[in-house]
């Protein structure tokens, strides 16, 4: 299992506590090892596209946070999707959003078309 994270996390102690804990409880069958990388690991140019990636996903996260803003307190799921007038970016960006915590949901509801969200940061 390898995960990659941004440089100042890859080298935090307490990130490296977390990761070995996980790492305790799990069989051979889920990972023979784990391992923690920084972006700089890979290729300057493996960092570049992935630099361009992530900053047309935060392109698309701000535009559905702005929705969210512009749809009041609560709101379903297909409205803040349409609002964005993103269509399959902002599908996948509200979904991003509810994961990161920045749009809520009840826990117990799936993602769908009529669930109810919530702007959950100002």
């Amino acid at each position: 299992m390898v995960s990659v994270k941004y440089d100042e996390k890859a080298n935090r102690q307490s990130y490296q506590d977390e990761v070995s804990g996980i790492a305790a409880q799990c069989s051979r069958e889920i990972a023979d090892r784990f391992i923690i990388a920084s972006r700089y690991s890979f290729h300057p140019a493996y960092r570049s596209c992935a630099k361009a990636i992530h900053e047309a996903r935060r392109e698309a996260d701000q535009i559905v946070l702005k929705a969210a803003n512009d749809l009041g307190a609560r709101f379903s799921f297909k409205d803040l999707v349409d609002h964005s007038d993103l269509k399959g970016r902002g599908h996948r960006a509200a979904i991003r959003l509810i994961g990161d915590s920045n749009i809520g949901k009840d826990l117990l509801d799936p993602i769908a078309d009529e669930t109810e969200l919530w702007r959950a940061v100002a």
